[in-house]
């Protein structure tokens, strides 16, 4: 039976991984593609309520017994 470690995040307007660029798709790609390269992989992205331009995403990855 597999097992998952889940992970949360929240991707937003004024986030720093985004090196002072506009906030746009691509930005949000490359996030995602870092956690990928990690091992995650995208769960869900929802807006947030009252917050604009602001997204949480959940990811998860398989945990490896050793």
């Amino acid at each position: 039976m597999k097992k998952w470690e889940y992970k949360t995040d929240l991707i937003g307007y004024e986030d720093k991984r985004f090196s002072g660029s506009y906030f746009n798709e691509r930005n949000i790609e490359n996030v995602l593609n870092e956690y990928g390269k990690e091992g995650w992989e995208l769960v869900s992205i929802n807006p947030m309520p009252h917050w604009d331009w602001y997204f949480v995403v959940v990811l998860k990855r398989e945990i490896k017994d050793n």
